[in-house]
This record gives structure tokens, C-alpha cells and sequence, in this order.
């Protein structure tokens, strides 16, 4: 199996790498020397001497970083899927905590793992808590481009949890095309949910275009489900007559008409341009059917 193979090969291969990468790193890719509150140099994971009469095994936080490397090169190694998995739950996020390049460092072991994409998440999600400039760092010095997408918008979005208008811009920064950019919507519409104000004033100082026209579209559909009135306001008065206005009011009708039904429909017998009009009462007639 493909899985036992990989295995088999980190087995032997990782003690051998690991202890070049801890110090060919930083010179190689450029990352910091070390995360934040970390010691300047980390030992090769070379296995600790126990003792025959050891007790239970020590939690992760117990281990020295060296150690902890080296039980999670080990577990990460496993053929029994259990293992690796208990890994990433629990070993790799503690090590990114006590040394997020230490912690970088040992998923370049595993670049044909199958379990690489969530080494690599784990280590984003850390490092971001820890130091999120050195974790965009290390998201760009990615050589995969594929690589660098998945990492960055992890980053990104455990950014958005606390701080959205940073994400939105670290988003519009990083993205390969920003004015074409499908997931910048996404942050957007997380940053609506705290502030809807100040992405609608966002929203008016873009360039006229599609881009514009979809972003305020997401922040109406957020305000539908508090205001949808102004929400269907707000879609006639910003986004230009046609397809995209027509997709993003008949999104508000939906919403409103499932809260309140008789003043959606009453607001839609008002609109003025009788296409619109129509798409209007064909989403009420449907909402209606799924009512009974």
C-alpha cells in the first residue's frame, strides 16, 4: 500500500534528514532561526535513553523539542493510521507551539506523505497563533504554488477569527490575481458579519467591475439576514442593472421571504422593472412551495 511504503521509507530516512534540515534551514529557505520564544539551536531528534522502569509517557509539554520532533517523526511514520493521526491532533500542534520552524522543518520529511497537507495546515494554524508575519513568511517560501494557496488561506483564515479587515488585506496583498481572486469573497463576507459598514465602504472605493459588484453582494446577503429590506436597498443602489444585481436581489428575496413572507412579497409587488419583477415572484412562488 502506498501509505506503508511512504511509511516504511520516512522510518528509516527521517533520524538520517532531520538533523541536516534543523540546520541547513534557515540558511536554505530564509525563515526566521527560530519561532518566538524558542532556544536558539534544537538537538537532532535523536532518540532519548529511557529507563527500563519508566513510567506512563510524558505529555507533550514534559518533552524536549528534540524529543517531541522525534516521537512525532515517529508516529507521523506509523503504518497503523491511528497513530499518525494522533500526531497531528496532538504532537505536531504542540511542537509548532514550542517551535513552529522546528515544526516546518520536519514536514519537509514528509513531502509524499498523504498526510502532508494536514502536516502542513497544523503548522499553519500554530505559527499563525504564534507569530503571524513568520508564518506568511513561511507560507511564501513554499516551493509548491499549490502548496503556498492551501497554506496561505489557512493562515488567513485563522487571521479572520479575530482580526477579518486584516485578512480581507492581507488577502487582496498576497493573492496571485487580486482583481480576479475567488476567495476573496470569503474573507469578506466573514468581515460583513462584524462590520457590515465598513465593508460597504470598502466595497464603494473599489474600481467598478465584477469583483465589486460580487463583494457587495456577499455583504447584502450577510445584511438580509437582519435588515433585508435595506440589504435589497443596498443591492439596487450599488451594483449596476443586470445579471449580477438581478443574482444578488433575488439572494435577499430567499432570505427575506423565509423570515417574513407577506412583506417580502409586498416589497417585490413595488419593484419597478418588471424582469426583475418577475425572477422576484418565481424565488417567492418557490420559497412559498417549500413552506406547505
Amino acid at each position: 500500500m502506498t501509505i506503508r511504503t511512504t511509511a516504511a521509507f520516512a522510518v528509516t530516512a527521517a533520524l538520517i534528514l532531520a538533523g541536516a534540515i534543523y540546520w541547513l534551514w534557515p540558511a536554505d529557505r530564509g525563515l526566521p532561526a527560530t519561532s518566538p520564544g524558542a532556544s536558539s539551536s534544537v538537538a537532532p531528534p535523536v532518540a532519548p535513553r529511557e529507563s527500563a522502569s519508566a513510567a506512563a509517557p510524558r505529555t507533550p509539554d514534559a518533552l524536549s523539542v528534540a524529543e517531541l520532533t522525534r516521537l512525532t517523526i515517529q508516529e507521523l511514520s506509523s503504518v497503523d493510521e491511528d497513530v499518525p493521526e494522533h500526531a497531528i491532533a496532538h504532537l505536531l500542534p504542540a511542537l509548532a507551539q514550542r517551535d513552529a520552524v522546528a515544526a516546518a522543518r520536519l514536514a519537509d520529511l514528509f513531502v509524499d506523505s498523504p498526510f502532508r497537507p494536514r502536516i502542513l495546515s497544523a503548522v499553519a494554524r500554530a505559527w499563525t497563533d504564534q507569530n503571524r508575519l513568520h508564518a506568511l513568511e513561511w507560507a511564501q517560501s513554499l516551493p509548491d504554488a499549490n502548496e503556498r494557496e492551501v497554506v496561505l488561506i489557512e493562515i488567513l483564515s485563522r487571521i479572520s477569527q479575530s482580526d477579518p479587515a486584516e485578512a480581507v488585506r492581507l488577502r487582496q496583498q498576497f493573492a496571485q490575481d487580486p482583481a480576479d481572486d475567488g476567495e476573496l469573497p470569503n474573507f469578506a463576507q466573514r468581515w460583513a458579519e462584524s462590520d457590515l459598514s465598513a465593508v460597504l465602504g470598502w466595497t464603494d472605493s473599489l474600481p467598478p467591475g465584477p469583483q465589486r459588484d460580487q463583494l457587495t453582494a456577499r455583504a447584502a446577503f450577510i445584511q438580509s439576514q437582519s435588515d433585508p429590506a435595506e440589504a435589497a436597498q443596498v443591492v439596487l443602489d450599488r451594483i449596476p442593472r443586470g445579471d449580477a444585481q438581478t443574482e444578488a436581489l433575488i439572494s435577499v428575496v430567499h432570505q427575506w421571504a423565509q423570515r417574513d413572507f407577506v412583506a417580502a412579497s409586498a416589497w417585490v409587488a413595488r419593484v419597478p422593472e418588471d424582469l426583475l419583477r418577475e425572477r422576484a415572484t418565481l424565488e417567492l412562488e418557490a420559497v412559498g412551495r417549500s413552506k406547505r
